[in-house]
């Protein structure tokens, strides 16, 4: 499954003007539009795991107080493993002044916990039958404020579905950078060391555009 690039993303986190508010889609160059007014959310590059692996950095200079703010979307997996599975940004490469509160929901117990990174996919903990965890894929949309002057937050929610056993859950996800000065210039995506990012894993990021 690939990132869908002709349907409508509810536009729950755009900061604009009521009469901007509705639904956005996506033009012929991958931009996310608002409406009919313009375009919200510009895409910056995507991404493709081209084996499995344990990181990668988007490859754009990023400048986070021009783009002010970004929306990372991915769809990740077949995962052949399933227990000890975490998946981070670092901004810049950081994994200091970290920490990110979850909560699950769906078929395994709900749970709240909290983690010292900032978390785009939890997977820990899970079990599945022998050939069953290889099923296993993971979607998630995510925004992430980038200016300085503040605490960089992360929110977002990622979702997770074992089709062979029809198993499906949910996950809610806010974290924050506690670095409010140091300007951010790349996105680097990693796991925690204990799994990977499959092989044809995609991920897109965007830029805001403050309209």
């Amino acid at each position: 499954m690939s990132i869908d690039t002709t349907g409508l993303i509810e536009a729950d986190n755009f900061q604009g003007t009521a009469a901007q508010a509705g639904f956005v889609k996506n033009d012929a160059s991958g931009n996310l539009l608002l409406g009919e007014t313009g375009s919200a959310w510009t895409l910056i590059e995507t991404f493709v795991a081209p084996s499995d692996i344990t990181d990668f950095t988007f490859a754009a200079v990023l400048d986070g107080d021009v783009d002010y703010q970004y929306r990372i979307i991915y769809t990740a997996g077949p995962f052949v493993t399933v227990a000890g599975t975490r998946i981070f940004l670092r901004p810049n490469g950081v994994t200091t002044g970290q920490l990110t509160l979850s909560s699950r929901w769906g078929f395994d117990p709900r749970a709240s916990f909290s983690t010292p990174n900032l978390v785009l996919a939890q997977v820990v903990g899970l079990t599945a039958p022998p050939g069953v965890a290889s099923t296993m894929r993971l979607y998630g949309d995510f925004d992430f404020t980038a200016h300085t002057g503040q605490q960089r937050i992360l929110n977002g929610d990622q979702a997770e579905q074992r089709p062979l056993v029809s198993r499906t859950n949910g996950y809610l996800h806010w974290g924050k950078w506690s670095d409010t000065t140091t300007n951010i210039t790349s996105l680097k995506v990693e796991t925690d060391g204990l799994g990977f990012i499959p092989s044809g894993s995609e991920w897109a990021l965007y830029k805001v555009k403050r309209v």
